[in-house]
């Protein structure tokens, strides 16, 4: 009889951005060389009519599988509570309601030889079911699930210490995020498994590019310094404007700013730049399947971030020919290079924005590195689960 895993995690189904792709892309890679059976469980939420109308969201089809890559995925629909959230986003207390819907899904998960989940609430999940079937359990950790909201909120902190002690195995998608996590516990086991970057992200050719640039408004001289990411604090687009002044203040040539991404601060940020006489192009969000092709039109990627686990956004840019630049937090530096990352505080917005001039100047040389490939990284996991379900 072959044998099976389950995989869990929670993200949203009609907005698969950022994390969901990084799961989705590890997923797909694993399954293709796997000689186990994958079943995969997306848990995700839905607005009650009433949180619809305070929240001015629609209502969403709540499907019970979708295919994703010709795979399967399970879907299981968590209601959004209004007591859970103000628990635990503004209160940072435990919340009320999610301990028993997790439960009922560790009951549903049976007949498996080993669970993988990402995050602390599915890694709960397959802590329970582990302990339950006493079979083994894989917990991978994205980022502010391990450098912010366990030192926001105490019950988290206990959850997620716990997590790491008893899973058979951490994965950590950069160094950095790992030695943070020896700070919620001094030893547990871990591996780190980086995010590959897409086949889609490589660097088109001279002609293709220039045709690119035209369409999107860049004249033959011109230069495009961006920033790639949800406008929210976590990743500090509040220093975008004097990054983008200090750099037209040092690089007197033709210059346009990009920004590709939408959040909390997209109003403020249009002001601002326009306050300060910055030709910058607002984007918004724009589709992943697009993403390629703006990376192509890039010439240096900023990314100011407070803090990061493993910012795929930044592989993505080398993979397709652009410079990368960003703060000294989390893994940044681990895919553009010590070099090209500065601590955040007083200094930062002169010492970055003289490394973008100098690179507008002449493009740095900055190769991906090739842990950067999906299929390295499923290789390394599907070695780690063979061992355990042989044994």
């Amino acid at each position: 009889m072959a044998k099976k895993i389950a995989i869990i995690f929670e993200d949203k189904l009609y907005n698969q951005r950022g994390r969901f792709n990084a799961i989705r892309n590890r997923i797909k890679h694993l399954s293709d060389i796997a000689d186990f059976a994958i079943d995969v469980f997306l848990i995700t939420t839905y607005d009650p009519w009433y949180v619809r109308i305070l929240r001015r969201t629609k209502k969403v089809e709540r499907v019970k599988q979708t295919v994703i890559d010709g795979i399967t995925y399970h879907v299981i629909w968590k209601r959004f509570s209004i007591i859970d959230y103000l628990l635990e986003e503004k209160l940072y207390r435990s919340p009320l309601f999610s301990p028993s819907f997790y439960k009922r899904i560790a009951n549903r998960l049976t007949g498996y030889q080993l669970l993988s989940a990402h995050s602390g609430n599915c890694g709960w999940v397959a802590e329970m079911v582990a302990k339950r079937d006493r079979i083994p359990f894989f917990v991978t950790w994205h980022g502010s699930d391990i450098h912010t909201l366990p030192f926001q909120n105490a019950s988290i902190y206990s959850q997620t210490q716990r997590l790491l002690q008893s899973a058979t195995c951490n994965f950590f998608v950069s160094k950095a995020l790992s030695e943070t996590a020896h700070r919620i516990s001094p030893s547990f086991k871990y591996e780190i498994l980086y995010n590959g970057v897409n086949k889609s992200f490589y660097r088109y050719d001279d002609e293709q590019r220039k045709q690119l640039r035209k369409q999107h408004g860049v004249e033959e001289e011109e230069k495009v310094v961006a920033f790639v990411g949800d406008l929210l604090g976590i990743k500090n687009p509040r220093l975008l404007p004097f990054i983008f002044k200090s750099v037209k203040e040092k690089y007197q040539h033709f210059l346009k700013f990009w920004v590709i991404g939408s959040g909390d601060y997209a109003a403020w940020l249009k002001d601002k730049c326009e306050s300060l006489q910055l030709n910058v192009t607002f984007w918004g969000a724009q589709p992943p399947d697009d993403m390629p092709k703006y990376m192509n039109c890039i010439d240096v990627l900023v990314l100011p971030s407070q803090n990061e686990g493993m910012p795929l956004v930044t592989a993505e840019a080398l993979a397709c020919g652009a410079n990368a630049v960003g703060s000294d937090v989390g893994g940044i530096a681990e895919s553009v290079g010590k070099e090209n990352v500065y601590p955040l505080g007083d200094t930062f917005v002169e010492h970055i924005s003289q490394r973008i001039a100098a690179m507008l100047m002449g493009r740095v040389s900055q190769p991906l590195g090739k842990d950067f490939d999906w299929s390295v990284t499923a290789k390394k996991e599907k070695e780690i689960y063979d061992t355990c379900l042989s044994e």
